[in-house]
């Protein structure tokens, strides 16, 4: 089953917020974040394509404010790997503050293949309205790595 039926989408939130979401199984999460201080987007894309090509793990930070939210992919065995959404209460990372919002494990693939095609349907919201959403130049090239990546 692909993901076990993991769905990811982004919604623009007002100019430089969007909206993460996941659903799986019935369970639904969300996540909005700024385009401050950085470009968590372009730092998404990057860490999926390095997950998927070289099994590395990755976090990306999603900066709300104050609290934040990081999306963590972690190797597992095989071609399994853990997609976690954890809660921290500012940018300090102090672990013992840290609390787990969402995980599930599923193929490597699967995950990385449901947050690239969230990426493209996004890619089309940025040509159409690009300076409106985000401060930062879409991830195009990531984008197209991962595609390219995920069709060979």
């Amino acid at each position: 089953m692909m993901g076990q039926g993991l769905k990811v989408a982004f919604s623009c939130r007002g100019q430089g917020w969007l909206e993460l979401s996941f659903e799986v199984q019935g369970r639904h999460v969300s996540s909005t974040f700024s385009d401050v201080p950085f470009d968590s987007l372009r730092h998404l894309a990057e860490s999926l394509l390095g997950f998927y090509e070289n099994g590395l793990p990755g976090t990306t930070q999603l900066n709300g404010e104050p609290e934040v939210d990081e999306l963590r992919l972690e190797p597992g065995p095989g071609l399994q790997a853990a997609l976690r959404l954890v809660r921290l209460p500012d940018r300090t990372r102090m672990q013992d503050t840290e609390a787990e919002r969402f995980r599930m494990e599923a193929p490597a693939r699967d995950i990385v293949l449901s947050f690239w095609r969230a990426l493209r349907r996004l890619e089309g919201e940025f040509a159409a309205n690009g300076t409106t959403i985000w401060r930062f130049e879409f991830p195009h090239r990531a984008v197209s790595r991962l595609g390219d990546a995920l069709r060979q």
